[in-house]
């Protein structure tokens, strides 16, 4: 067995791995092998550096624009306090970059037991209605201060 036969179980990387950075020769020895994948995850953090500074819309942004689109065709005044409050707040001091900018909320400053923010882990409808209706009901005492 070669030395980097372990990295044929995943075909993502494999040809770049093996046509790239070992040459497309079989690599025999542990230093060279071990210098050729370091060379390989510099390079994947440095394209995910580019990436994440130009803007590209990763899957989870793309998510939660569209719950917060959906939540739009939806009533605010459908939000009803109970006596717990309107929603449950979780965390109201987060600082999490995974935020929906219209709402300025993220994941983890309400619960929901919807299906989108309990499994998918995804900022759900609900939460974006909750946050519409607090900024809603918020607008009026911010005007007569």
């Amino acid at each position: 067995m070669h030395l980097w036969d372990w990295y044929n179980c995943t075909n993502s990387g494999n040809a770049a791995l093996k046509h790239i950075y070992l040459n497309a020769k079989r690599v025999r020895r542990l230093d060279k092998a071990i210098c050729a994948i370091l060379k390989f995850i510099r390079d994947k953090l440095f394209d995910r550096i580019i990436v994440l500074n130009k803007g590209k819309i990763t899957s989870k942004l793309r998510d939660i624009r569209h719950r917060h689109k959906t939540s739009l065709k939806l009533n605010p005044d459908l939000v009803i306090q109970s006596e717990e409050g309107i929603g449950k707040l979780v965390n109201p001091d987060c600082k999490c970059q995974l935020t929906c900018e219209e709402c300025n909320v993220c994941l983890h400053k309400y619960s929901c037991s919807c299906i989108d923010s309990s499994i998918k882990w995804v900022i759900c409808k609900h939460i974006h209605l909750l946050s519409r209706k607090l900024i809603n009901d918020m607008q009026p005492h911010m005007k007569e201060s």
